[in-house]
């Protein structure tokens, strides 16, 4: 219960919305259409995008208190990841730098 009540409050600290391209492989390649992602962030000022393996964890925690405002901030992070998903092959991006301010930390 101590580390609930000291991680949560980080968690919904870190929740922010993202908007821009998403690049895509063979670099420099970006999708055509602009996207927007609410996630939580693992560092605003060192990784200011989203995660998906990260996420997974993220979620778990806002849905472990009976909180029925959790419950919907935990399925509106996991809606924004689905519409990020490419309807002809069902790919999903794993990091997903939004923006010019997040493309410039990437490495």
């Amino acid at each position: 219960k101590q580390l609930l009540t000291t991680a949560l409050p980080n968690i919904l600290g870190s929740i922010g919305s993202f908007q821009g391209r998403v690049p895509i492989e063979p670099a420099p390649r970006m999708r055509e259409q602009e996207d927007q992602l609410t996630c939580i962030v693992p560092s605003r000022s060192f990784f200011p995008r989203g995660f998906l393996w990260d996420e997974g964890f993220h979620v778990l925690a806002l849905l472990q208190p009976p909180m029925p405002q959790l419950r919907h901030w935990a399925l509106e992070i996991i809606g924004s990841w689905m519409t990020l998903q490419d309807e002809a092959t069902g790919w999903i991006p794993r990091e997903v730098p939004l923006g010019e301010e997040a493309l410039s930390r990437v490495p």
